[in-house]
């Protein structure tokens, strides 16, 4: 049980990193694409 949940919690972190990553990478694109 302990392990589920960890494993749990590592998915709900990944996912949060993945979707902060990918909304940054969006707006610098978006910044850059205005830079040029």
């Amino acid at each position: 049980m302990k392990l589920l949940e960890s494993f749990e919690r590592n998915i709900v972190e990944i996912t949060v990193i993945v979707s902060i990553v990918s909304l940054v990478a969006t707006i610098g694109f978006f910044a850059w694409q205005m830079g040029n």
